[in-house]
Parts: C-alpha cells; sequence; structure tokens
C-alpha cells in the first residue's frame, strides 16, 4: 500500500531490515517519487523553470562564498544551517551533533525561518515603512528562503506559523501559538501525507507544542502555586507576586521541548543524550550570532 505509486522506483529504496532507515518513506514525504527529481534534490535544478532554476543557482552561489571564505569543516556546517544542505558537511561533525543532542541547529526550523522572518521586519520598521508594508515584505523573504533552503517540512511548519504571527500583527490581534501550528498540521499532512513518518515532522511539531503547551502550563502552575496559601512551608520558596523572569523561561521551555520530543528520539535514534539537555541552554542563545555572522 506504501509503495503503490511509483513501485519500482520506491522498492529499490525501501528498509529491508527491522531498524533500518526506511529511505523509500522519506522519499514519499519529501514528494520525490522519480530518478530525475531524486538527482534535483541532491544535484540542483537543471529543468526549464526559471523560478526554480534561479532558486538553485543562488543556492549555488551562496554555497560558494562560504566555500570561498571559511574552512571545509566551517563551510559545510554553514551550509547545512544557512542553506538546508548537508552534502558538504563532514559526516563526522554530523554524527557528534546528533549524539550530542543538538542536531536540530543544523536542521532549518522554526528558529532560523523566525530569525530570518522578524528581522526582516524590524529592519523595515526600522526604515518607517509601515507595519503592512514591512510585514508583506518579511513574508515574501521569508518565503524566499524557505525555498531556498528545499522547503523542508519543519521549515514549512514554521512558515505557516509565522504568517500566521505576521496576521495577527497586522490585524493587531493577539497570536495563538496552539491554533497556528494546528493549522500548520493540518496544510502539512494535506500537501504531503506521508511526511507525517518523518523524524524531522514529528519533533519539529512536538518541540513547538512543548514549548507552547507544556512550557505554558508548567510556568501557569508555578504562579497559581505561589498564589495558594494551603501550600502552607512550601510557599516561602515562590513569593506571591511571582512572575517567571527570561531565565527561569528558557528553563522551563527547553526542559519542556526535551520532554515532548524524547519518546520521538528515542524511536527514531535508539537514544536520548542526557547531556544535550545542558548543552541547548549554550547552544540555542548563540545559534543567533551563527545566523546573522553566516549571512553577513
Amino acid at each position: 500500500g506504501i509503495y503503490e505509486s511509483g513501485s519500482d522506483f520506491f522498492l529499490q529504496y525501501a528498509a529491508t531490515n527491522p531498524g533500518q532507515f526506511d529511505y523509500a518513506l522519506y522519499l514519499k514525504g519529501e514528494g520525490i517519487d522519480s530518478e530525475e527529481k531524486l538527482r534535483e534534490k541532491y544535484d540542483g535544478y537543471t529543468g526549464n523553470d526559471p523560478i526554480k532554476k534561479g532558486i538553485s543557482d543562488l543556492r549555488e552561489t551562496f554555497g560558494s562564498v562560504l566555500d570561498r571564505y571559511m574552512s571545509p569543516a566551517d563551510s559545510g556546517i554553514y551550509k547545512a544551517i544557512l542553506l538546508g544542505d548537508k552534502s558538504d558537511m563532514d559526516s563526522d561533525i554530523s554524527d557528534l551533533y546528533q549524539a550530542s543532542g543538538i542536531s536540530h541547529i543544523i536542521a532549518v526550523s522554526g528558529m532560523h525561518i523566525s530569525l530570518v522572518g522578524m528581522s526582516v521586519f524590524r529592519l523595515f520598521k526600522w526604515l518607517r515603512l509601515g507595519k503592512k508594508l514591512s510585514l508583506t515584505m518579511a513574508g515574501i523573504v521569508s518565503a524566499f528562503y524557505v525555498m531556498l533552503t528545499g522547503a523542508s517540512g519543519s521549515a514549512l511548519r514554521a512558515f505557516i506559523m509565522l504568517i500566521c504571527r505576521f496576521l495577527a500583527i497586522g490585524s493587531s490581534k493577539s497570536y495563538d501559538m496552539i491554533s497556528s501550528i494546528a493549522l500548520a498540521m493540518m496544510v502539512l499532512i494535506f500537501y504531503r501525507p506521508y511526511m507525517v513518518l518523518q523524524s524531522g515532522f514529528q519533533l519539529s511539531f512536538l518541540a513547538v507544542f512543548g514549548i507552547s503547551f507544556l512550557g505554558d502550563m508548567i510556568t501557569c502552575s508555578l504562579a497559581l502555586f505561589s498564589q495558594n496559601k494551603e501550600h502552607g512551608r512550601l510557599r516561602r520558596y515562590i513569593r506571591p507576586d511571582f512572575r517567571p523572569g527570561n531565565a527561569l523561561r528558557t528553563v522551563i521551555s527547553n526542559l519542556s521541548v526535551q520532554s515532548m520530543t524524547l519518546p520521538a528520539i528515542t524511536f527514531h535514534f535508539f537514544k536520548f543524550p542526557l547531556y544535550g539537555i545542558f548543552l541547548n541552554f549554550a547552544v540555542i542563545p548563540l545559534m543567533s550570532f551563527v545566523m546573522y555572522s553566516g549571512i553577513a
């Protein structure tokens, strides 16, 4: 049933052992059902579509700039982070990132799309171009960046949520993360149903659910706990006017994300590095500097 369409193509890439990575399912999730599309994914677009050809050529140009000014190891990392291209990344470094629980920083996702989109929005607002025009330009740049990086499931999820955020800002309404992630999930499942089986899709959505649901629930619980007089001595550790600061919110968000993604990580990768929890406290705040330096 899974390999009904294009069976000859998919069967040659199907997993042959239990627990083995099923490349055929991955290709179905990416919408690749022919050798031509597979070559296009790894070697660049060679067809006649001017938009796809232009984006592919621009991606190669940006990659060549990174190659010119960086060492091969650093260039491979920056290509993965900025362009979603892991083909030149050293396999030992990639394995080290995965074993350390920080492989998400080399996958174009919410952190990358949001950083680019919100930076462009703030730049145009600083230039006094008006809120609506700034949001429109930021949306266009974000869409272009998603296409430039290969439009992975996590990138598309982040883009849909970012557009929801822009619409909320433009209409002066409050932004609800749960509603936007639900919309993103429905759109992506309708667009590419097999994408739901990919580890990147699952980890991306679980991470956002960790922040928006579990993280907020813990924060609200701490606030309610501080105001409940029945907790007696325990209340002396939390002030009645408790409001979580940025540092505590970061800790809660990180722990919530790690907790929500734990089942998917152990299912797909058969291990979970506990020290990765602490590494993320250092790595995530530095990602903005890495992105800006790479873009520069």
